[in-house]
C-alpha cells in the first residue's frame, strides 16, 4: 500500500474510530485546495492553520486534522485483519465503474484473491423466495458466467444470489459478494468478498442500500431473476439503475407484475443469458505496481505540507487515469 491509498483511507473510512470521516466531495475538495495552491506550499508541518491558508474552512481543516492525528488507531485496525486487503479510489485494481459513482466508497475492504476484479463481470439480484422458474433462471446465469469466464457479483443473500452462486462455483466460475455487513472470518476458494468502508461495520438498512448501487455499478450487464414491485431491494436497486444508467438491466420475462413494471420503464427482456446478450472480451490485468513502506514515514501531522500535498493531489489525477501510476 502506497502512503497516498493509506491517507484517503485514513480520512475516508471509520477504520474502528468514533470520527465523522471525509466523503468523496470533501476529499475532492481537499485535492482541489492542494491542486491549487502547489506552488505555494512550502516545507511547514501539517496544521489547522495550514489548512485553512490552503482555503478550508476552520470546520474542515479541524475534521482532517483530527482524523490525522489518529494515525496509529488507523493503522492498527489494518492490521487486526492482515488477511484482508483495502484498496481505495487511488488503487490500481479499484473497479473503475465504482470510481466513477458520486457516492463510491472510500475504500473497499477484500477478503480473498483481489485479481478476480480483473475480470468482466456480470451481477444477477433477485428476490429471496423463489419461484421454480426464477430459481432455474438464476441458475442459468450463475452457469453462463463460469462457462463464459465471467465472474459473477451478488449480494450474498440467500434466494437468488445463493443459487447463482452455487452454480457458477460448481461450473469452475468465480465469484465476488459484496455484503452490507462484516466480512467473514475465513476466505472460501474462488470467492472474493467485498465490504465498503470497513470489514467489521454492522448491517444496516442504509448499507444495504449503497451496496445494492454497487452491485448494479460494477458489472457490464445485471440480471434479475425475480422482482416484486415496489418492493424490497430488488426494486429498489433496479429502478435506481434504470434511473441512472449504472448498467444495462435484463428481466427474466415471466409475465409477473415486477418483471412488467421494470420492462415498462425500460429494462430488457430476457429468459436466458446467451452470448448475443454479452460482448466478450479477454481479462485485462492490471499492471504490478511498486510496493511501498506505509508506516516507517508517515507521520502526516508532522509531514510538510508540500508532501503532503503530493498524496492528496493524486485524487485529481484518478479523475482522469483509470490506473494511477507512480509519480
Amino acid at each position: 500500500m502506497r502512503r497516498a491509498e493509506f491517507l484517503m483511507i485514513l480520512l475516508c473510512c471509520p477504520l474502528g474510530r468514533d470520527l465523522p470521516v471525509l466523503d468523496r466531495r470533501e476529499y475532492r475538495r481537499l485535492a482541489d485546495h492542494m491542486l491549487a495552491n502547489q506552488d505555494s506550499m512550502d516545507e511547514r508541518p501539517m496544521s489547522v492553520e495550514l489548512l485553512r491558508e490552503i482555503g478550508c474552512t476552520q470546520a474542515e481543516a479541524e475534521k482532517i486534522y483530527r482524523l490525522l492525528e489518529t494515525e496509529n488507531e488507523g493503522w492498527l485496525y489494518l492490521q487486526r485483519r492482515p488477511e484482508v486487503t483495502p484498496l481505495c479510489r487511488l488503487s490500481p485494481y479499484y473497479p473503475s465503474s465504482l470510481r466513477r459513482l458520486e457516492e463510491c466508497p472510500g475504500a473497499l475492504f477484500c477478503l480473498g484473491d483481489i485479481g478476480i476484479l480483473q475480470y468482466p463481470r456480470i451481477s444477477l439480484v433477485g428476490n429471496r423466495e423463489l419461484s421454480p422458474r426464477g430459481e432455474l433462471f438464476a441458475l442459468q446465469v450463475g452457469r453462463w458466467a463460469a462457462k463464459n469466464k465471467y465472474v459473477l457479483v451478488t449480494g450474498g443473500a440467500r434466494g437468488a444470489d445463493t443459487v447463482a452462486t452455487d452454480a457458477c462455483l460448481a461450473a469452475g466460475g468465480k465469484v465476488i459478494s459484496i455484503l452490507p455487513g462484516r466480512l467473514p472470518m475465513v476466505p472460501q476458494e474462488n470467492i472474493l468478498y467485498l465490504s465498503h468502508d470497513g470489514y467489521d461495520l454492522d448491517f444496516t438498512a442504509a448499507r444495504a442500500l449503497r451496496r445494492n448501487h454497487f452491485i448494479h455499478a460494477i458489472s457490464e450487464r445485471t440480471y434479475v431473476a425475480q422482482c416484486k414491485e415496489c418492493k424490497g431491494g430488488t426494486w429498489s436497486g433496479s429502478i435506481d439503475n434504470l434511473r441512472r444508467r449504472l448498467s444495462p438491466l435484463y428481466v427474466m420475462a415471466d409475465g409477473s407484475e415486477g418483471a412488467n413494471a421494470l420492462l415498462d420503464r425500460g429494462a430488457f427482456p430476457a429468459e436466458f443469458p446467451t452470448k448475443k446478450f454479452f460482448l466478450l472480451r479477454e481479462p485485462v490485468f492490471v499492471r504490478p505496481i511498486a510496493e511501498e513502506e506505509v508506516w516507517d514515514a508517515c507521520g502526516f501531522t508532522e509531514m510538510p505540507i508540500r508532501e503532503f500535498a503530493r498524496h492528496v493531489r493524486r485524487e485529481n489525477l484518478s479523475q482522469i487515469k483509470p490506473m494511477l501510476q507512480e509519480e
